[in-house]
């Protein structure tokens, strides 16, 4: 269905511009549809009857139609084009406005070689506090002190 170009149905040129036309139109092909077609024809006019009773909605090439109508009727480029455009959710709460990333920062993963050195200097650390906990915590002679007054 193209703009500006009149839509024929038995032989009988239908301008889709008008819409007073297009609803004759309409009207003409439910009666003959009723009538004469059945099987797999059906689903065409069933796509033609929707795509001429929502001809002004897919004909607008507005990309913002979508503002100013509360269920609009989107093309697939529009469609396309809006997805473009559009974020999910999730994102606009870490996304400022400058398109960057203001989300709380994320502590990288160390390494298989810097896990090894760290669990190392830990045991280094662990077996000098030991010996300081053994050192500090043997039994010692009780220092007495004599107070004069």
């Amino acid at each position: 269905m193209r703009k500006n170009q009149p839509f024929v149905y038995d032989d009988v040129h239908f301008s889709l511009e008008d819409r007073e036309q297009r609803i004759k139109c309409i009207t003409y092909i439910l009666k003959d549809v009723d009538q004469e077609v059945c099987g797999s024809e059906y689903h065409l006019w069933v796509e033609k009857l929707s795509d001429l009773i929502l001809y002004e909605e897919l004909t607008d090439h507005h990309p913002y139609k979508s503002f100013y109508a509360e269920y609009p009727v989107l093309s697939k480029w529009q469609i396309s084009s809006r997805k473009d455009r559009e974020y999910n959710i999730v994102l606009a709460y870490n996304i400022d406005m400058n398109k960057q990333k203001c989300c709380d920062p994320v502590r990288r993963k160390r390494t298989a070689k810097e896990e090894w050195v760290r669990e190392v200097n830990d045991q280094k650390k662990l077996r000098e506090q030991n010996a300081y906990y053994k050192q500090q915590s043997q039994d010692s002679e009780v220092e007495s002190f004599i107070i004069y007054s």
